[in-house]
């Protein structure tokens, strides 16, 4: 341990991924299910899904560098690691305040203010020359100026 529990935030792949192991133990549920059921419906987030998940529309994913795609991968893929969630990425992320990343292509950054209520959502199927969280910060700045 870095720190004494609730002394410090640190973010980690493993726990999350641990915490979505466990959700489907104790659940009995996958965890996309699980996300989908009692968390996604309830709040009334209609299109709000999880790669793998029963009715996601893989056509409707954008294509990474600019429409051409993976190279080196499955022409099915929409997503770098496949279109299922395996443990190396179920869980982490993508479901908290603020979270960045990026892979084979795919630079993300997802930031949510909770006074005033709004969020800043990015997805570049390229590698942009400023960082996604720099970008995010500063439409947030705007947003927050705003009378």
């Amino acid at each position: 341990m870095v720190s004494k529990p609730g002394a410090t935030w640190e973010y980690s792949n493993s726990a999350c991924s641990f915490v979505a192991a466990l959700i489907e133990k104790v659940s009995g549920m996958t965890f996309e299910a699980f996300c989908d059921e009692l968390l996604f419906e309830p709040a009334g987030m209609a299109s709000a899904t999880m790669i793998g998940a029963k009715g996601l529309d893989l056509t409707r994913v954008p294509r990474i560098a600019r429409g051409v795609g993976f190279t080196g991968r499955p022409k099915e893929y929409a997503f770098a690691y496949g279109n299922q969630l395996s443990w190396g990425y179920r869980g982490c992320g993508g479901v908290r305040v603020e979270h960045g990343g990026g892979v084979l292509g795919v630079a993300t950054h997802y930031l949510r203010h909770l006074d005033p209520d709004f969020v800043v959502a990015l997805a570049c199927t390229y590698e942009p020359k400023t960082q996604p969280e720099e970008i995010a910060d500063r439409l947030a700045r705007i947003v927050e100026r705003q009378p």
